[in-house]
């Protein structure tokens, strides 16, 4: 904490700051140091959640149109994340199905905590559930599509047959 790493070796993106390191806190370093240092620690922990989406959190240019685009593609997988989730709270699946969110949250506290490494390995085990939850969220996206689609196609069939009929 102290050096102010986001990942377990020293990167661009590093937070740098002066630590307090007076023992004054039940003769503890630990503690002393993480509430004297509370705020700089918690500008840490915020950048470490950032970037547990990836490298390319810290290499998005918004300057470019490929730029914007790469952006684009970089979050659609985390889109399709938050709409799996938020289909299956409203699908009332969220219960059966939450050691698939549980694993995740364990494995991004553990990365959170203890490990952050520039190679994501760490990450590796959440994968296939981060996986999971981005494939339910395509289905539910392409599940609306069609039904807006079939909507739209009921209305012109209606339309013509209302035409035709005059």
């Amino acid at each position: 904490y102290a050096k102010g790493w986001i990942y377990d070796n020293p990167s661009d993106f590093d937070y740098a700051y002066r630590p307090d390191y007076s023992i004054d806190i039940f003769g503890s370093l630990i503690l002393s140091f993480l509430i004297h240092n509370w705020d700089h620690v918690l500008l840490l922990y915020g950048r470490r959640v950032i970037a547990f989406l990836g490298w390319w959190v810290w290499k998005t240019d918004l300057r470019s149109v490929t730029g914007m685009i790469k952006l684009g593609n970089d979050l659609i997988p985390l889109m399709l994340f938050l709409v799996g989730t938020y289909a299956a709270i409203k699908n009332r699946i969220f219960r059966k199905a939450s050691i698939v969110w549980l694993v995740i949250l364990s494995i991004f506290i553990f990365c959170l905590v203890l490990f952050m490494d520039s190679m994501y390995r760490y990450k590796l085990p959440a994968l296939p559930f981060i996986f999971i939850v981005c494939g339910y969220g395509l289905d539910r996206v392409i599940s609306f599509i069609l039904c807006i689609v079939k909507n739209l196609i009921g209305r012109l069939l209606q339309w013509n047959r209302n035409k035709h009929s005059l």
